[in-house]
């Protein structure tokens, strides 16, 4: 239809749609170029700032390292580069040197001070676990607790869960911190590329709550098994074979029904051995035992012997 109206009535209908809707193309377009001019000017000033704030924190690790003031480059940090990770990280400084001088408090008030100011929430987890890390050893065991609730950052899981242990361990609570530990090794070994610091330590941890194994005869892994000793002679020249044990003192535990303070079985078998591995084994010459006084003698008597050696004649052949 619009191509059999004229070119007047064309302009008319164009002109009636400006008035109608070029304001707002106007303001739309004004807007548009202001919101990209602006997020080049914000992103030139951030990029600044950042570099800025890059320098002054450099100067203070600098001053920091070879002992010289540092005033200067906090208050930059402090004012004009506030907020920002590099004031954040002065602030963990800070407070490292605060626990350095046994200063807790303020070491703490640093610490909270770095959380409240953080726009990165690694920043921040990682300024907490520090603030737990220093509650934990001023004994503010609920405190700790509360803070540690407040970390998400998964770089810092097996941190938190060895850290939760320790918690556990103190209250007494056993069952809990052999949990946390079992949860910090396998955060800490979950990426073998990117071993976690104290490792080693941690397992330690582990293996110092884990209950010994039994062995299918009742016994626990603690009994004396093997001969503890055992006497080697040892032949004048190099080239010669080792000789054979002349000996072997085997500790013998005692039996299942006696308690341990009767006079029990032998506690130690002296055993020689034969030198000859076809020769028949040879019966123990001696035997010590260890005696117990009777509850009728007098504490003033002569003390009893301690152990009675009594030798073993062979049977006769």
């Amino acid at each position: 239809m619009a191509d059999y109206l004229t070119d007047e009535e064309q302009a008319e209908r164009l002109k009636a749609w400006w008035e109608k809707n070029g304001t707002t193309l106007v303001v739309a377009l004004v807007v548009a170029v202001g919101v990209v001019i602006g997020w080049r000017y914000y992103h030139s000033y951030t990029e600044d700032r950042a570099n800025a704030a890059s320098e002054a924190f450099r100067g203070y690790v600098e001053a920091r390292t070879a002992a010289e003031p540092v005033d200067e480059y906090l208050a930059l940090l402090d004012g004009e580069y506030q907020g920002t990770a590099y004031h954040v990280f002065a602030l963990l400084y800070r407070a490292a040197d605060q626990v350095g001088e046994e200063d807790w408090e303020e070491a703490l008030a640093w610490l909270e001070r770095a959380v409240e100011l953080a726009s990165d929430r690694n920043l921040a987890d990682m300024a907490r676990y520090r603030a737990a890390k220093l509650l934990y050893q001023l004994d503010r065991l609920d405190e700790c607790t509360a803070v540690l609730g407040q970390i998400k950052a998964p770089g810092l899981a097996a941190p938190v869960a060895e850290l939760s242990g320790d918690l556990a361990v103190a209250r007494g609570d056993l069952d809990a911190a052999l949990a946390a530990y079992r949860t910090a090794v396998d955060e800490a070994e979950r990426d073998p590329a990117q071993p976690i610091p104290g490792l080693a330590l941690l397992e330690l941890k582990l293996a110092s709550l884990v209950t010994p194994v039994t062995s299918e005869a009742g016994e626990s892994s603690d009994a004396a098994a093997p001969p503890s000793i055992v006497a080697t002679p040892v032949s004048g020249d190099a080239a010669d074979e080792p000789a054979p044990p002349s000996i072997v003192v085997t500790p013998v535990a005692p039996a299942a029904g006696q308690s341990s303070d009767a006079a029990a079985s032998p506690s130690i078998v002296v055993t020689p051995v034969s030198g000859d591995a076809g020769d028949e084994p040879v019966a123990p010459s001696i035997v010590v035992t260890p005696v117990a006084p009777t509850e009728s003698e007098s504490a003033d008597a002569a003390e009893p012997p301690s152990i009675v050696v009594t030798p073993v004649t062979e049977p006769a052949p």
